[in-house]
């Protein structure tokens, strides 16, 4: 192969960096609305030339459309990329990854076109992967809780207690409010009217920033 340098155009399409953004707890993808991909090193900083593309489940790529120049990097150990990303919920992510100068240089590469061999300039050590995993915001809890299932008949007064959370009373309409629950997959919910007591194991929606929940007291006669 052959380094160009100091700056060449990349004439066919190459996905630059690549992945996928998803929650950590549920494995849910995380649609990715913009991105825009830089880079800076002792030298200096600028934008790559990178344009995104996405699929479903919070997949994504930026691509080097043709005809993009990739900047020089001769002289410069590590290069530093910075991917400013904005989800689709309004959520804004930064992620960076250190990467060699010589994974970034372009490069021929040799491939056959039409039966005879042609070079396509190429990025060494395309494409990054960029895959994260985050935790997803807390969500809110709206419950109301009912004597045996009874919409006729709200358990007021009731004692709950939302994992190791403090505990707190319904009110008159059996009705109570959690700001922001721990965020796990499944969570205990206690209920105590002073002299029985139920317990269920709640999971949290996070695709939805409020949970709106109606849960039965029924304890042992």
């Amino acid at each position: 192969m052959t380094i160009l340098s100091p700056a060449a155009d990349i004439q066919t399409r190459q996905t630059l960096i690549k992945g996928r953004i998803s929650q950590q707890l549920t494995g849910l993808g995380l649609p990715v609305q913009t991105a825009v991909l830089r880079y800076s090193h002792a030298e200096g900083s600028g934008v790559l030339p990178a344009q995104l593309a996405t699929k479903p489940e919070g997949y994504f790529a930026m691509q080097l459309a043709p005809a993009s120049e990739m900047p020089a990097f001769d002289g410069i150990a590590d290069v530093t990329l910075e991917l400013d990303i904005t989800l689709r919920d309004g959520t804004k992510l930064t992620l960076n990854r250190v990467v060699p100068r010589v994974d970034l240089a372009v490069v021929n590469r040799t491939a056959d076109l039409l039966g005879s061999p042609a070079n396509f300039p190429r990025v060494a050590g395309a494409p990054f992967d960029f895959s994260v995993a985050r935790d997803p915001a807390p969500v809110r809890l709206q419950a109301q809780v009912l004597n045996a299932a009874d919409p006729s008949n709200p358990a007021a007064g009731i004692a709950v207690t939302v994992g190791a959370l403090p505990t707190i009373t319904t009110d008159a309409e059996g009705r109570f409010v959690v700001a922001a629950l721990p965020v796990v997959a499944s969570l205990p919910i206690s209920f105590d009217d002073g002299t029985n007591q139920t317990e269920i194991t709640f999971h949290p929606d996070y695709s939805r920033s409020v949970n709106i929940a109606t849960f039965s007291f029924s304890p042992d006669d």
